[in-house]
């Protein structure tokens, strides 16, 4: 029930990309130069979020951003199961993030991006050339675990 409290929170995330405020434009420009395909992949491939949005394909059977079809019986399946997996990373993540102050959540989110950009994926390598970006989006607001923390309250 949690969870889809937190998912059902994502329209405001769209909202709050609009908002005046300068690190908040920073994002809006950023978003609209990788596109949703991208922001998709960073939602499923970042802490907390990552597995928030593969129950939420699971149950719902569309991706939370694009809301690309994935109704099928085994992409249904395989969201559930990569939900499940993602939620156990990042138990074991935090917990070694927590002594550093979330710094290494980034870092996370890099290697995992690395990982589909030498795959060939085009959002990865999109979004692996705008990591500096995110990273000065993240340090405005608190953190990489402020950061997080605030996508997951919208």
């Amino acid at each position: 029930m949690l969870a889809m409290t937190a998912l059902i929170g994502v329209p405001k995330v769209i909202n709050y990309m609009n908002s005046k405020e300068k690190s908040d434009q920073e994002f809006n420009k950023l978003i609209s130069e990788l596109g949703w395909e991208a922001l998709q992949m960073l939602v499923d491939i970042a802490p907390v979020t990552g597995f928030l949005s593969n129950y939420y394909s699971a149950i719902s059977g569309q991706e939370i951003i694009t809301k690309r079809d994935v109704s099928g019986t085994w992409q249904r399946a395989g969201n559930a199961f990569w939900g499940t997996v993602s939620l156990a990373g990042d138990a074991i993540t935090f917990l070694a993030a927590a002594p550093t102050g979330g710094g290494s959540l980034l870092a996370e989110v890099a290697i995992k991006l690395g990982i589909l950009a030498k795959k060939g994926s085009g959002p990865a390598i999109k979004l692996m050339a705008y990591m500096p970006k995110l990273e000065k989006i993240a340090a405005e607001s608190g953190g990489a675990l402020k950061f997080f923390e605030d996508v997951v309250k919208l």
